[in-house]
């Protein structure tokens, strides 16, 4: 059964920095643009952190994280 947690998700000159709040033994991390096309895939494995350098234009992304214990989505906006 998926969980729901918050995420903390810091954007800073195309870096992206993403707090998952707790270790996560394996799961999955994508990065999807606005029209649904992913600019980011990657799987997490023993990590509760990641730092993603985006080479994209401004704009409006969702950074879905999905595994066993925790499933969420949240947008944020790269300025």
């Amino acid at each position: 059964m998926a969980n729901t947690k918050s995420v903390m998700v810091l954007v800073r000159d195309k870096i992206v920095y993403i707090d998952l709040g707790e270790i996560l033994k394996q799961g999955r991390l994508s990065i999807d643009d606005i029209k649904g096309n992913t600019v980011y895939k990657a799987e997490i494995a023993d990590s509760h952190y990641e730092v993603i350098i985006l080479d994209q234009p401004r704009g409006k992304y969702w950074v879905n994280i999905t595994s066993d214990s925790l499933k969420t989505k949240k947008s944020f906006h790269i300025k």
